[in-house]
């Protein structure tokens, strides 16, 4: 008897071992597609150079917005938890034409029912969730603000994954799926309402139009990127970034002013690294990765 006993023992053991060798291996194979980014400070020739171009031709949020008015789908990426940079994204879709919103947020699938109750009744208790699940960004400033415009916004989904759906992926399956998750959620925005403008919030590296960020693998592929080479036309995407001064190298060419940099004209070669000291692959230019750079100045952080 406990020789039988034994033989499932073992089996289980030796899986266990080979899923753990496999796993190591994994790992060690997705860790040699991560640089470290050396040490970048942009030299003060070129930045007074960009500040001296740059400086009567900041955009304001009302010019911004008029630049975005004619695009159905806008991807906006911002640097997290800053109060200032997600009000500058709420005036944006203050200043939008009034028609039909659908607001797709980087929050987990799994609160998209507390969402819902709040957009129909605006009882806070419903948006308490949002502080208790793991994962949650704190997004309740822009639910708010839709429930107070909800003659204009047709739908607010939580288009990322659950926390544990995401953990899973990355510790046992060694991949990642986020942006493909999102890239879907919008896809299906665009489809299922035609007639509204689609808008996405999420982390910078979500929204980029090009490039892998992180690690230079497939599933690191950016979810705008994926939407540009859909088929939804390209001409429909715009891409919005949006940070403190603190949070950029090239934020001194600004000169202390807020407003955004359009990437055009002479602005359109600006190397990717003025503006990110995160790793991302397979690109060269900042004009590859996004349409607009909004600078808000100074920033508090949003305590959790």
């Amino acid at each position: 008897m406990k020789r039988v006993l034994w033989i499932p023992m073992g089996i289980i053991v030796v899986l266990f071992i080979v899923f753990s060798a496999w796993k190591i291996r994994m790992h060690f194979c997705i860790e040699k597609k991560r640089i470290e980014i050396p040490k970048f400070t942009i030299p003060e020739e070129a930045i007074a150079e960009i500040r001296a171009k740059l400086e009567d031709r900041i955009l304001d949020v009302e010019t911004l917005t008029d630049k975005l008015k004619d695009s159905r789908m806008l991807l906006v990426g911002e640097s997290h938890l800053q109060h200032e940079v997600i009000e500058y994204f709420l005036n944006i879709l203050d200043r939008l034409p009034d028609e039909r919103l659908v607001l797709n947020l980087e929050l987990p699938s799994s609160i998209q029912r507390h969402i819902e109750a709040y957009m129909e009744s605006g009882n806070e208790h419903h948006l308490d969730t949002m502080k208790t699940t793991r994962g949650c960004l704190p997004y309740q400033k822009i639910i708010r603000w839709s429930y107070r415009n909800r003659e204009r916004v047709e739908k607010v989904f939580a288009m990322d994954e659950p926390l544990a759906q995401m953990q899973f992926n990355r510790r046992y399956l060694c991949t990642d799926t986020r942006n493909e998750t999102m890239k879907k959620a919008l896809y299906r925005a665009y489809r299922d309402f035609p007639d509204a403008r689609i808008i996405a919030y999420a982390g910078q590296m979500h929204m980029l139009k090009s490039g892998r960020y992180k690690f230079d693998i497939k599933n690191r592929t950016p979810a705008g990127s994926r939407l540009i080479h859909s088929d939804i036309p390209e001409d429909d995407i715009r891409v919005v970034m949006i940070d403190g001064e603190d949070g950029f190298p090239l934020s001194p060419a600004w000169n202390g002013k807020m407003g955004a940099m359009e990437m055009f004209g002479e602005f359109a070669r600006l190397p990717f690294t003025y503006f990110y000291t995160y790793p991302v692959y397979r690109v060269t230019h900042a004009q590859e990765l996004f349409d607009f750079y909004v600078n808000v100045g100074k920033t508090t952080k949003i305590e959790r």
